[in-house]
């Protein structure tokens, strides 16, 4: 809820080509890439950029027949106004920013078209800042006010409020340089808002996601369950191409994608009490409950390969960990704070296997990542709660596995088991939203029964994250 490609964020996101992932000698051990894959959470495409591949089988989002009376619908036409004058310069300002232009041009390009977007906001309601820093070209900063009522503001305080000085924040550069829709950056504490979200004034799913994303990354204690990154070896077979999680996979985008599916059935609890109280469908109802099919269907072909990978890397790993023989095992230190042990084990994917140590440098804990080199696979867990400065000091590698192999277990089975029944959850929404398509305000039995049925599986969908 992204790296070679970069790419990551939200409702389904469009499918890339699938790269090739490089051998590497670790991908935790040597230069900034390594660090990248520690520090960075990103976001991909947005749920509305999905299209259904078989117009005949998949749901068309409906027409919203709304009775917007002539004062609210000149106010709209008019916010419309000023989101079309603003794409227009952001296009302006994306295509002069990709020319060759020497850090003070790109400062004094960026400042100009950042006191636009201030201005567009400002006549939403929403009060912002110019940042400027040495190290990065000028970014701007929604302040947080507990009072105020615009929606963005309203988001900027709950994150600061909730996620310990979260920011939000607008940078057209980063996210132009790469080429993400949102972005959570764990190293300044920061979400990107999309453009889409600056032209409108709110946050969207790309945002709900990244949120997600930050909520992990500060909230969570001990061997948080969410915390797994894995680099996919390519040998998981799947019913859809990872898109931009080819290279690196967060193992929290199955968190951050099952929140914002939940959030796209907002609205379903109530329509559920209307029809149980009246047993009657109005046409706005219907609407909706089209528009979150159609959504569901979505969300679903995108979840698909990513849980698939999940599911089939861990059973993989965890399998491998549970042959407790290896062989010519080899321990090497590297620098203050690593520690690498590598081993072989006739286990599926035959080849090296190297275990990782990295000792957190505050506090207690690390990561520990698992690596096939021959293929490239890798998985890795941030330990909270083991204390790797005494596990590093030890000489005797076999004590790393007696003390690791337990809790890196644990954690692979458990995510195997909530990628499987959130493929079993997603497989039951598309297949009822797909049913709703035929349906007329005249089918309330039938509708019902699916409005049941969707909202226990968003509930379900749900308690798969925050029950863990």
């Amino acid at each position: 809820m992204k790296i070679a490609k970069e790419s990551s964020t939200v409702a389904g996101p469009e499918s890339l080509a699938p790269g090739q992932v490089k051998e590497q000698d670790s991908a935790f051990v040597k230069g900034s890439e390594a660090r990248e894959v520690i520090d960075e959470i990103r976001a991909p495409k947005t749920q509305e950029k999905i299209k259904v591949e078989d117009p005949g089988t998949g749901l068309k989002p409906p027409r919203r027949q709304s009775g917007v009376h002539a004062g609210a619908e000149s106010i709209a036409n008019m916010d419309l106004q000023e989101s079309r004058a603003l794409e227009k310069k952001l296009q302006a300002f994306r295509k002069e920013a990709a020319m060759t232009l020497s850090g003070k041009d790109l400062h004094a390009l960026t400042m100009e078209f950042l006191r636009e977007v201030g201005e567009h906001l400002e006549q939403k309601g929403i009060a912002s800042a110019i940042v400027e820093q040495d190290d990065r070209p000028p970014y701007l900063q929604i302040k947080p006010d507990p009072r105020a009522t615009a929606p963005l503001t309203r988001f900027a305080s709950g994150l600061h409020r909730n996620l310990h000085g979260v920011e939000l924040i607008y940078d057209p550069n980063e996210l132009r340089e790469k080429k993400f829709t949102a972005m959570y950056s764990p190293r300044h504490a920061q979400i990107l808002l999309s453009e889409k979200a600056i032209l409108k004034g709110r946050p969207g799913d790309a945002e709900i996601h990244e949120a997600r994303h930050a909520f992990h990354d500060k909230k969570s204690t001990g061997s948080e369950l969410f915390l797994g990154k894995i680099i996919p070896s390519g040998r998981v077979k799947t019913s859809g191409f990872l898109g931009p999680y080819t290279f690196l996979l967060s193992v929290d985008e199955m968190s951050a994608y099952a929140m914002t599916t939940a959030l796209t059935a907002s609205g379903l609890g109530k329509i559920k009490q209307v029809l149980k109280s009246t047993n009657r469908l109005s046409e706005d109802d219907l609407s909706s409950l089209r528009m979150m099919a159609y959504r569901f269907e979505g969300w679903a072909k995108a979840n698909r390969p990513l849980l698939e990978t999940i599911s089939g890397e861990c059973e993989h790993w965890r399998k491998n960990l549970g042959i407790t023989k290896r062989k010519g095992i080899r321990l090497e230190q590297i620098g203050t704070h690593m520690t690498q042990v590598t081993w072989r084990s006739k286990v599926f994917w035959k080849g090296d296997l190297r275990a990782d140590f990295r000792v957190e440098q505050q506090g207690k804990g690390g990561i520990v990542s698992l690596q096939e080199p021959s293929h490239g696979s890798l998985i890795a867990f941030q330990l909270r709660d083991v204390d790797f400065k005494a596990l590093v000091a030890e000489a005797d590698p076999t004590s790393y596995f007696e003390k690791l192999d337990g809790p890196i277990k644990d954690n692979l089975g458990r995510l195997h088991r909530i990628a499987e029944t959130q493929l079993e959850i997603y497989q039951t929404l598309s297949d009822r939203s797909a049913a709703l398509k035929n349906l007329t305000r005249a089918d309330v039995e039938q509708v019902s029964e699916i409005v049941d049925v969707l909202h226990a599986q968003i509930r379900a969908l749900k308690a798969t994250v925050t029950s863990s």
